[in-house]
């Protein structure tokens, strides 16, 4: 083993990596589907950052500190990293186009424009297609406040700052969209906690 490796995790580790990792396993999954738009999701497929990002959590979980922050935003980070590597490969190798940025676009211009085809996609996955299809419905800075707040779990100062809003506006607004969301039974096992 060199300096740079991690130790790979006991049995028990294994176990308790396994159940942490499945308990947001279908969060992360939306999350990716979300935040890769349809034309990119014909070369990087969401199942691929999502199997990428368990792989690099299991070598990295000796790593994880429970005092610095929850297991999903850890695991979370890990993705977008992971993500975003995988979006700057595919810029460089010409298959995706290099994003126009705006002051108001968050940091990874990848809300996906359109759900519905996605939707189709992963039909088989009940749960995930009825969140799916309320995102749908949802404005654009709604759907934002949907990945930050309830996917990634991230502090409403962070959510207004990326969205240029205060950080108030946006608790208010996440609070309409999960009254909305209350509507899908099944929906508190995506979000970070129970709306």
């Amino acid at each position: 083993m060199t300096p740079t490796d991690s130790p790979t995790p006991t049995p028990t580790g294994m176990q308790q990596f396994a159940t942490e990792f499945l308990a947001v396993a279908d969060a992360l999954q939306l999350w990716a589907r979300l935040r890769i738009r349809q034309d990119v999701q014909k070369s990087l497929d969401p199942e691929d950052i999502v199997q990428e990002t368990c792989i690099r959590a299991y070598t990295n979980y000796s790593s994880f500190d429970p005092t610095r922050g929850s297991f999903r935003n850890w695991i979370f980070g890990i993705a977008t990293h992971v993500l975003l590597k995988q979006l700057r490969a595919l810029r460089r190798q010409g298959v995706i186009p290099e994003s126009p940025r705006t002051e108001r676009t968050p940091d990874v211009d990848l809300l996906l424009d359109s759900v519905s085809s996605v939707t189709s996609q992963i039909a088989r996955r009940e749960a995930l297609a009825a969140v799916l299809a309320e995102a749908q419905q949802l404005e654009r800075e709604e759907r934002w406040l949907f990945v930050y707040r309830g996917l990634e779990g991230l502090e409403f100062a962070e959510i207004g700052e990326r969205l240029g809003m205060h950080p108030e506006a946006a608790r208010s607004r996440w609070r309409r969209v999960v009254e909305r969301l209350r509507r899908r039974p099944g929906i508190e096992r995506f979000l970070r906690s129970k709306p």
